[in-house]
């Protein structure tokens, strides 16, 4: 089966020059099988009142930071890119670039646009990671210099990857009048209330976090994941508009517990049903060592501990 690079290994990449940074990476920012890349500029669309060729570039207007904080609006659709240009040589069999499970927790939508396929780059590479972001339910609140997305480095192997497939047990409402402050990390208490539901209808609007039946156990530390496909559909972004809710998080080795969706009545109105599939795991064994695992001391990942 394909496998992840551990933390060991891409230091290697690193160190080989297989995968180098514009900017020195700080030590957070090495994850247990991943690198967390920084916020950089974020973007609007200009407003055009004329139609838009679709083989025209987009026009942006620069979205400043306020004391080096972004105060981004709920429903809004902005664009961002990276800190860090990387440079990935063709030695690299391919890269994926996931969002930080943060934003996930708080229903912001990361979507990227570097490629033409799903979050996924083509070797080699070189520039900036460009994603657009959207908040579903909360007003933004988040540091110029967060990390943002995470890059995975796959090696090839042939075989089967085993996938797993996860049932919604439970649904969490967003709060009203409440801020999701990401640098200051994401507690599902101070931002979600449970509701005592069977099921839902979501309007165009409408959002929540699914919480998945199924516990995730990967301890052990050889097992990682990515999620490919959770509440019905993954599409992409066109223009202004956002088609639906779909983001590709990762599960670290070394976690843990049970796992979300975020689950959207956008741009149709969509039911939604205790013990509907929620999402699908693609899991990957691991190739090198993990040196710390997740939730361990200055990583800066404690979901398992947000409830």
């Amino acid at each position: 089966m394909d496998k992840i690079f551990a933390d060991s290994a891409l230091a290697r990449l690193i160190s080989n020059s297989d995968i180098s940074f514009s900017r020195k990476l700080l030590e957070k920012q090495l994850q247990p099988a991943s690198i967390d890349l920084r916020l950089g500029k974020v973007y609007t669309l200009k407003p055009s009142k004329t139609p838009v060729n679709l083989w025209d570039e987009p026009q942006y207007n620069e979205v400043p930071a306020q004391g080096g904080v972004y105060n981004l609006q709920p429903r809004k659709l902005y664009f961002f890119e990276s800190m860090e240009n990387l440079k990935v040589s063709d030695k690299v069999d391919e890269i994926y670039i996931a969002p930080r499970s943060s934003f996930g927790r708080a229903l912001v939508n990361i979507i990227g646009l570097t490629d033409e396929t799903y979050f996924r780059i083509q070797t080699p590479f070189k520039g900036r990671i460009f994603c657009s972001l959207y908040s579903n339910s909360f007003p933004l609140s988040v540091n110029k210099g967060e990390r943002i997305v995470q890059l995975i480095s796959i090696k090839r192997v042939d075989g089967v990857t085993r996938t797993r497939r996860l049932h919604l047990s439970k649904f969490l409402k967003p709060k009203d009048s409440v801020t999701a402050n990401i640098s200051n990390g994401i507690k599902d208490s101070e931002l979600f209330d449970e509701l005592d539901s069977e099921g839902l209808i979501l309007g165009p609007n409408g959002c929540v976090k699914g919480i998945t039946a199924e516990k995730i156990d990967y301890s052990t530390g050889d097992t990682a994941s990515i999620v490919e496909y959770f509440g019905g559909q993954m599409q992409a972004v066109y223009g202004s508009v956002l088609l639906n809710t779909g983001y590709a998080p990762f599960i670290d080795p070394g976690f843990s517990g049970t796992v979300f969706g975020v689950v959207s009545g956008s741009p149709f109105p969509k039911t939604a049903r205790i013990g509907d599939v929620l999402l699908d795991l693609r899991e990957y064994e691991l190739t090198g060592r993990v040196r710390k695992l997740y939730g361990s001391k200055n990583l800066g990942s404690h979901y398992k501990k947000s409830r």
